[in-house]
Order: structure tokens, then C-alpha cells, then sequence
């Protein structure tokens, strides 16, 4: 992950402390496009991560149970280790946290991904309002917009999780027929 200078890479393996191990409760997320995110952030994160696929390719990770957080503006990097929780409820118990919808939430504020299972028509959904970029279509929608890629991914913005939901069903829906 990374956000403002700051970055955070982890190797998650059978073995290691699973995400909700050491981090039960996952906070909101933050928003890269209110806090910002600085190119050498991202740089920082992509490069070990490159670094990291490669010596876990060669069955040496060097962070796995390990988290490595940067701060690229203050010039830290602390690798933590990481505690594996005897009750995680994930990894120990096998008991996961099932999403009441089917929604993704981005880091954007307001925006959700969604998936369909198949490539999609764009040519049913003209009766809508939109605007064709290629394989793109831009849905207008109350207040929010929905992004659709003929790919079946389709990305709603500006409306709350619950509108978002009951906006894709219906234009699911009309797909449909």
C-alpha cells in the first residue's frame, strides 16, 4: 500500500501471520485523492515488491511475517515482524468476513467496483445516457456515474454503498433483458 510518502509491503504465506493476524479491524481507508500520494512512494512500494516476488520465485522471501514500512519524505524504513494471533478468526478458525455486498470499495471516496461474471454488451445499455470511449462506456446516474468495461468490470462513483448496490442490480438487470 501506499498513501502521501508512505508505503507498506508484506509477504503472506501459509506459514506467516495472515492480514487480519495483525490487522483485526481494518481501519477506513484513507483516500489517496484527498491525502495525495507521492511518485516516490509508489516507486518505493513497487520496487520491493519486485524484489520480493523474485525471491519468493527463488522460495527466499526476506519479507515473509515481516512488514516493511518507508516513509520516503523522513527517509525511515523499518522492517516490523509480525505476530501470528493464536485466535485469529481468518487463519486459525477458518471464519471470514463475508461483504454484505458484492461491491469493492476503492480508496476514492465514494467509489465502488463491481464484477461481472461475463464480457459485456455494450450495445444493450444504449438506451442509457452515456458517453463511448472505445470499450468504455460512461453511465450518467442520479448523482454518481457508472464506468462499464466491456471486460464486465464496472466501476460506480458518486453514490453511497447501499445506492451503488441497488443502482448496479438494476442496471445488471437491464443488461439482462
Amino acid at each position: 500500500s501506499a498513501i502521501r510518502d508512505e508505503s507498506m509491503c508484506a509477504t503472506l504465506t501459509p506459514k506467516t501471520p495472515c492480514f487480519v493476524c495483525w490487522n483485526p479491524a481494518p481501519a477506513t481507508p484513507r483516500s489517496c485523492r484527498v491525502e495525495g500520494i507521492s511518485p516516490r512512494s509508489t516507486a518505493m512500494a513497487a520496487e520491493t515488491q519486485i524484489a520480493e516476488l523474485e525471491k519468493l520465485l527463488k522460495k527466499t522471501p526476506g519479507l515473509a511475517g515481516m512488514l516493511q514500512y518507508t516513509d520516503t519524505q523522513n527517509n525511515v524504513c523499518l522492517a516490523l515482524p509480525l505476530k501470528k494471533n493464536p485466535q485469529c478468526p481468518a487463519c486459525v478458525r477458518k471464519t471470514f468476513r463475508i461483504p454484505k455486498t458484492k461491491a469493492a470499495i476503492l480508496c476514492g471516496d465514494g467509489e465502488f467496483l463491481f464484477e461481472l461474471k461475463r464480457d459485456v454488451d455494450l450495445e444493450s445499455l444504449k438506451s442509457f445516457r452515456q458517453k463511448r470511449f472505445g470499450d468504455v462506456l460512461k453511465i450518467r446516474w442520479k448523482q454518481g456515474e457508472f464506468v462499464v468495461f466491456a471486460s464486465g468490470r464496472v466501476l460506480c462513483r458518486g453514490l453511497e454503498k447501499k445506492q451503488a448496490q441497488a443502482a448496479f442490480d438494476l442496471l445488471k438487470q437491464k443488461m439482462e433483458n
